[in-house]
């Protein structure tokens, strides 16, 4: 059975050939679902799903996506994240990674 997370939407902003991607607190597996039913663009930016979980950004997802930039919104937390799991997969795809705990607010500028 689904969580409250998995039922949540993926929001797709796009501005010429910018694309932004946001996941929400999906799960790997409603990741896959995500991937298997939409035709997804190569995106330039990601938001980190559930704040950088072991569970969410798959190396699927990453892999189908090849995002440039991936922004994880986490702050102090009991739960570990972002975890290192999360944080080894967007190092080996090659993403940028920008974190609101270590740099404050994130602001994306597109031209």
């Amino acid at each position: 059975m689904e969580g409250d997370n998995e039922q949540g939407l993926a929001v797709l902003c796009t501005y010429g050939d910018y694309d932004l991607l946001i996941t929400g607190d999906r799960n790997m597996a409603a990741e896959r679902q995500l991937i298997a039913d939409h035709d997804l663009p190569d995106i330039e930016a990601l938001v980190v799903g559930h704040h950088g979980s072991k569970s969410s950004t798959s190396k699927e997802l990453l892999e189908a996506l090849t995002p440039e930039t991936g922004i994880i919104s986490v702050g102090d937390n009991s739960y570990g994240h972002p975890t290192e799991d999360a944080l080894r997969r967007l190092v080996l795809a090659d993403v940028e990674i920008y974190r609101t705990d270590k740099q404050g607010t994130v602001h994306l500028s597109v031209n």
